[in-house]
């Protein structure tokens, strides 16, 4: 076996772990009241009945409320100088690339989620080629978002190439416009799909803004714009609520401020009698979108940013709710990005499919938002963002996430990381979050969720939470004792979960602490409901380190491990463990797309419930440990006193837990 299918087969082993979690919880699926239970105490009454709506109007299949008009309606349109600007940013900072895109739909096709698949509008048709494809998949595919490239390419000056991507958008539309007509029942599990509709709206209304298109192709799309704003209009999610309300509300404001006639100006209203509301139950205190993703946090925050700059001309009421909003969410954004300007990837995040943060800041320039500058390279936010703790040393940067793993009444992108944490050194992800790699009920969604793919404390290598399906969750936990401190150039930054009460746990403590330039260290302590003091656990205790694919992991001795990245070399010791070892994993930084690395798990001893790591800037060049610090514990009366010692001085920091 080749050393490319041995790290393939590790990292198999660990999704393995994972699905073996998940089938274990399956066989408990008989009792599911409990289940059910779990899942519906914490929705209201109202959502609950959406829902029973929702899927009893999906099986009866109702025809659409909103029938095909019998002849061309009569349009006026506000000013479309407003989606000129929008487009050009989403255009030109857009993850895909105009040659890529061209290629792929001069060959009939086209790839996203970083798949390619011939373009078929229909589920239900789907040829052998095809047959792979998912719902999401599909659902991308009429959001319309990879033609956004063809409308900023940079190659385009010439007139032939400009011609060529006008050729492939116009191919594309009068391709789906003749394929998804609205009394096309079928049509509606996709294309008319209110999510769908949501998605494509804005796409179109910043592709009418170009020159070029024939006179036939922009009078089809904005009768069709129009039928699907409207239809929208009658079908908002609020069964899912959440960012897919949100959706719908960016569809229609931006439909309102594109038409001006009679049904856009209900639209319009509908938008001020539902998003004050969503606001304040989807934005909290301190900027951060509820469900807890960065990923979707950069969806709705750029959805407010382009209705802030569609709306500002003609409705200055709602632009003073949207850019409130958008300063609390934007300066949370820019206080939790990574050295690379890029989020941490916590949750159901990942790159590509929300707007980058470089295109947040346009839009947020354009719409003129007054925001206060802060260079994170440089400078220090105060170090507690929410329930975050951020630590930043030029281009030196940890996250420390002390939230709840996402909203409990919304709790469909949460993964099992309580207490997880993602880190830079010199501006090179060292420490990642495993990502996503599919929606789809499958191991590697069941892995991505799981808590073995996130740099957190596993007991019996069970998930925090009862996760299962795609989206689903019941029985969970929740953060508390949460607490930092500074003390000179030396800060701390702690917190607890209960989420394994149910294996005897009574909490889970995590500690971190950091020397800038000298060390980082993490002290993990579990307590157990029937014994505080030190004696053998009863349960397996495992830590898990997610280190970025550019890391080389060297062993030095039974403890200790070396690091080598960013042209810099950093030794890790761990304490307290009767064993670590590297085990293969997959980070996923994109849909559909895997990359093998390394995650060091490290066991804790079985007489005790504490363990933990030093890491420090490597004091030699060979594979020596000689000189190396060391850490140590103390215990008395709940107080831990850390002691960590060199050569030449000593570095003691006590903790005590109870306050």
């Amino acid at each position: 076996m080749s050393d490319r299918e041995k790290q393939s087969q590790a990292s198999s082993d660990l999704v393995a772990r994972a699905a073996s979690v998940h089938a274990s919880s399956e066989l408990r699926k008989g009792v599911t009241f409990w289940r059910a239970w779990n899942i519906f105490k914490y929705y209201s009454k109202s959502q609950l009945a959406r829902r029973a709506i929702s899927v009893a109007t999906k099986r009866i299949g109702f025809p659409p409320k909103t029938p095909p008009p019998s002849e061309p309606l009569e349009l006026a349109f506000r000013d479309a100088f407003p989606f000129d600007r929008i487009r050009k940013i989403r255009s030109c900072t857009s993850y895909r690339q105009p040659d890529s895109v061209r290629r792929q739909l001069g060959r009939g096709g086209v790839e996203v989620l970083n798949q390619w698949q011939p373009l078929n509008w229909r589920m239900d048709s789907q040829s052998e080629q095809t047959k792979e494809k998912s719902l999401l998949w599909q659902f991308q595919l009429h959001y319309h978002e990879y033609l956004l490239p063809l409308a900023c390419d940079p190659n385009a000056d010439e007139t032939q190439e400009r011609k060529l991507n006008l050729s492939l958008i116009e191919k594309t539309i009068v391709s789906w416009l003749d394929a998804n007509r609205i009394n096309n029942q079928k049509a509606h599990i996709d294309a008319w799909h209110p999510y769908c509709i949501s998605r494509r709206l804005p796409v179109w209304f910043c592709l009418l803004t170009l020159d070029g298109l024939s006179v036939e192709l922009r009078e089809r799309m904005q009768q069709s714009a129009h039928l699907q704003a409207q239809h929208l209009s009658e079908n908002l999610e609020w069964e899912l609520r959440g960012n897919h309300l949100l959706e719908n509300i960016r569809a229609l404001s931006l439909a309102g401020s594109f038409f001006d006639t009679s049904h856009s100006n209900r639209w319009v209203q509908q938008v001020h009698q539902i998003l004050p509301a969503q606001i304040d139950e989807q934005v909290l205190s301190h900027g951060e979108h509820f469900e807890r993703c960065p990923m979707y946090h950069c969806q709705i925050l750029g959805n407010f940013l382009e209705m802030l700059i569609a709306c500002k001309p003609y409705d200055p009421k709602l632009a003073r709710i949207l850019e409130s909003a958008s300063q609390k969410m934007f300066g949370f954004l820019i206080d939790i990005v990574h050295p690379d300007g890029e989020i941490p990837l916590l949750g159901d995040s990942c790159f590509g499919e929300a707007p980058s943060v470089d295109c947040i800041g346009q839009l947020a320039e354009e719409a003129n938002l007054e925001i206060a500058e802060n260079d994170t390279q440089t400078e220090k936010p105060s170090p507690r963002v929410g329930d975050y703790w951020i630590h930043r040393n030029q281009g030196d940067y940890l996250i420390f996430d002390r939230g709840q793993a996402g909203a409990d009444t919304l709790p469909a992108h949460a993964h099992c990381d309580l207490l997880t944490m993602e880190s830079s050194i010199a501006g090179v992800r060292w420490l990642v979050d495993g990502g996503i790699y599919n929606y789809e009920d499958d191991e590697m969604r069941w892995y991505c969720r799981s808590s073995l793919a996130h740099n957190v404390v596993c007991v019996d290598d069970q998930n925090q939470f009862d996760v299962w399906s795609k989206f689903r969750m019941g029985y969970r936990g929740w953060p508390n004792d949460i607490a930092e401190g500074v003390e000179g150039e030396f800060s701390w930054a702690t917190a607890s979960h209960n989420a394994y009460r149910r294996l005897g746990i009574s909490k889970t403590w995590r500690l971190l602490g950091i020397q800038p330039n000298q060390f980082l260290y993490c002290v993990d302590r579990l307590e157990s409901d029937d014994a505080i003091s030190p004696g053998e656990s009863k349960n397996q205790i495992s830590g898990f380190l997610h280190l970025g694919p550019e890391v080389k992991v060297t062993k030095i001795n039974t403890h200790v491990l070396r690091l080598d990245f960013a042209g810099n070399s950093y030794d890790i010791t761990f304490f307290l463990t009767d064993s670590i070892r590297k085990v293969e994993s997959w980070y996923c930084p994109e849909f559909g797309k895997k990359v093998n690395n390394t995650a060091i798990e490290y066991r804790f001893a079985n007489d005790t419930k504490l363990a933990g790591w030093l890491m420090v800037p490597s004091l030699s060049t060979n594979n020596s440990s000689v000189g190396l610090p060391s850490l140590k514990v103390k215990r008395q009366n709940r107080v831990d006193q850390i002691s960590i010692s060199n050569a030449s001085e000593e570095i003691i920091h006590t903790f005590d837990w109870t306050t």
